[in-house]
């Protein structure tokens, strides 16, 4: 909470005054807060955890790779979900492959995540 003193004029506030330090302080938290507004009013409500992230930068894993063991899964239980082999599940993990669309919406449905996730 900031400190502050009210100047009245016949008996109506006209100023106040505030700590400079406060004061520049609550300038930045409501700039921060500009921020987040805008950038959520322009958000297509997509978000990556930072978890798959590393995965992918850090570690050099594929987007399917990552998402999968974010979310606890095994190849055999990702390829129960989708309906095909844990060999084939390995295929689609490798770094680099190109997939068709419906191929990443069945990966995706799998793993309950938006289907865009998987776009290039």
């Amino acid at each position: 909470m900031i400190d502050y003193q009210v100047i009245k004029r016949k008996g109506k506030p006209v100023f106040a005054l505030v700590d400079f330090d406060e004061f520049a302080e609550f300038l930045e938290d409501m700039e921060d807060v500009l921020a987040y507004d805008k950038a959520k009013a322009n958000s297509d409500g997509i978000r990556v955890p930072g978890d798959v992230v590393r995965k992918v930068i850090d570690e050099g894993k594929s987007l399917i790779q990552a998402w999968r063991e974010y979310k606890g899964l095994t190849q055999a239980d990702l390829a129960a979900r989708i309906g095909i082999k844990q060999s084939a599940v390995a295929r689609l993990e490798t770094k680099g492959r190109k997939l068709r669309s419906s191929t990443k919406e069945k990966v995706a449905k799998a793993l309950n995540i938006d289907f865009r996730l998987f776009e290039d």
